[in-house]
């Protein structure tokens, strides 16, 4: 529902006010006058009885970015840092989403850096939003070389197959046949088993 809302909020012609003053909205129920949301689980009181998901943040930084409000969003990262809210693995990848959305792969990139350098635990989302970003950008060499990455660190997730069928489709996007076909028979072999979408 709130997804839906921001969504909504973002196809109105005065959609960057609307989702700053959502945001800041939210923020004051940390430090505003009537403060009534909680920092971490162990917080939640009668005083302080909701606790803000990172979904919640992480669609709003998406959406003050897409609505190209990145000054917005580094300000409301912050402000979660200073409240000392520590960014999990959600937050990072509507970072990510949001910068491959718009194109802003070298933001995109620092973000990655920044994940990579700080041992930040890194999903299938967020494989698939960098792979997809460099592919985008026209560089298979590096797409390829995060997918190996990936391969070593995450091939046995659950979520797998999402990463391996995003590598199959931009194959096929790129005109890369033999790539798909040589993806999908080592799937077959090794795994993940194709699935549906495969």
């Amino acid at each position: 529902a709130f997804k839906a809302h921001v969504r909504n909020l973002s196809a109105e012609p005065a959609a960057a006010q609307r989702l700053t003053g959502l945001t800041e909205s939210l923020l004051s129920g940390y430090t505003g006058d009537l403060q009534w949301a909680a920092i971490k689980e162990n917080d939640v009181s009668p005083s302080r009885p909701i606790l803000i998901q990172d979904r919640i943040w992480a669609i709003l930084l998406k959406a003050l970015i897409t609505a190209r409000r990145d000054e917005a969003a580094e300000q409301l990262w912050f402000k979660l840092l200073e409240l000392g809210i520590v960014p999990s693995i959600t937050l990072w990848n509507g970072l990510l989403e949001a910068y491959r959305e718009t194109s802003q792969t070298d933001k995109l990139l620092r973000t990655w850096s920044i994940m990579r350098e700080e041992g930040i635990p890194l999903d299938c989302k967020s494989y698939i939003a960098i792979i997809t970003a460099l592919a985008n950008k026209k560089d298979m060499a590096g797409a390829l070389n995060v997918f190996k990455s990936f391969k070593e660190d995450l091939k046995n997730s659950d979520e797998s197959i999402l990463v391996y069928n995003s590598i199959i489709d931009i194959h096929l996007t790129t005109g890369n046949l033999n790539g798909a076909a040589d993806l999908l028979s080592q799937m077959k072999a090794v795994g993940p088993a194709p699935d549906t979408v495969t």
